[in-house]
């Protein structure tokens, strides 16, 4: 029975060391750190305690090339080896070892958030540089769900990692802004400053929206000012960028505002559909189609083969469709109308009613 019992438990021994062992938290200089063994063929996971949740290690099988002892140690802004540049606020960090170990295929970490984030939204990823005084831009990690409060990020070899989706502005100061974490890098990205609860587009004319951050793929046309911009937690803005070879637009949410201190998300979205210019209307004329001056929109003035003014519209687009209502030329109500553009929007066919009624079909003049 003894003998039994033994080889019983040898044989225990070994499929526990088959799988990874347990793992240990030990106090350190710089935090508590995690330990566990990791065997190379079976993977595994690692995850200590933070702040806010836990960060973690996820290592797939075959990525090690021998069974090792990870260690895994978050930080603190107290505990980090070297500060953050200005503007940067630390929301997570942790140092991975072995320091140097490297890994045949990607491992994940996760990191928790302090607050809840747009998911699928990207912050960036600072990794220690070699001689421990500084941080590089690694990449940009990725919220995700459930309720956005993780974000990850790959990797192939171990290091010290800080998350930064914060930044620090000083009041009336125009920054640059690259994923949320300011860059002294220029040009990037968006342009504006902060005084008080209000933003100041400086270089990149921007506008509130009323739509939903995760909705938003696309910006709309019109609105858009370097006048100040009041806002608040949840307040969503889309941007033009103004800044050199920046032809891009982006979509930016308010997440917290703290004294001086800014928090928020940004990415890159669509620009507006391209229905700005002259399009012929065949024998009935032309019609000519702007962007509003304030507010998303288009303002539409329809002239005939003599180039007389004889409608003047308001409209909104959504998807291919502009609707709105017209008034005659002399200013009087008129009524309604609908043009729906094809996929290129380089042609459209349209009908008004109201005090008169009729249709349309248009192609854009090159």
């Amino acid at each position: 029975m003894t003998r039994a019992l033994l080889l019983i438990g040898l044989a225990a021994a070994v499929m526990l060391a088959g799988c990874g062992g347990g793992s240990s938290t030990t106090t350190q200089a710089g935090g508590n750190t995690t330990t566990k063994l990791i065997t190379a063929s079976a993977g595994g996971t690692v995850s200590a305690a933070s702040g806010s949740g836990n960060v973690s290690v996820t290592i797939p099988a075959g990525a090690l090339g021998a069974d090792t002892t990870i260690q895994l140690t978050p930080l603190t802004i107290a505990t980090l080896p070297a500060p953050l540049a200005a503007g940067n606020v630390m929301l997570a960090a942790a140092t991975f070892g072995p320091a140097g170990t490297n890994f045949s295929s990607p491992v994940t970490i996760t990191f928790p958030l302090p607050s809840a984030k747009p998911v699928g939204a990207q912050l960036v990823m600072l990794v220690l540089n070699a001689g421990g005084t500084g941080w590089t831009n690694l990449g940009l990690a990725t919220v995700q769900g459930p309720g956005g409060l993780t974000a990850t990020i790959t990797v192939n070899h171990f290091s010290t990692l800080a998350l930064a989706g914060t930044s620090s502005v000083s009041q009336g100061s125009g920054y640059i802004f690259a994923s949320g974490a300011e860059t002294t890098q220029a040009p990037l990205d968006f342009y504006f400053g902060i005084t008080g609860t209000e933003v100041q587009p400086n270089y990149s004319p921007a506008k509130t929206s009323a739509a939903d951050y995760s909705t938003i793929t696309q910006a709309t046309e019109g609105g858009y000012a370097l006048s100040p911009i009041p806002i608040q937690v949840g307040t969503v803005l889309l941007f033009k960028g103004q800044m050199p070879s920046d032809t891009d637009y982006y979509k930016m949410k308010v997440l917290d505002i703290q004294g001086s201190t800014l928090t928020f998300v940004y990415e890159v979205i669509a620009a507006p559909p391209d229905i700005l210019g002259e399009w012929n209307i065949g024998a009935a004329g032309t019609m000519s189609i702007m962007a509003a001056a304030a507010g998303p929109g288009y303002v539409i003035d329809v002239t005939d083969s003599q180039m007389n003014p004889t409608k003047m519209m308001d409209g909104t687009l959504s998807g291919n469709t502009l609707t709105g209502t017209w008034t005659h030329a002399d200013e009087t109500p008129g009524g309604t109308f609908t043009i729906t553009f094809n996929a290129a929007f380089d042609q459209f066919t349209g009908s008004y009613s109201g005090t008169e009624s009729g249709s349309w079909t248009g192609a854009k003049v090159p």
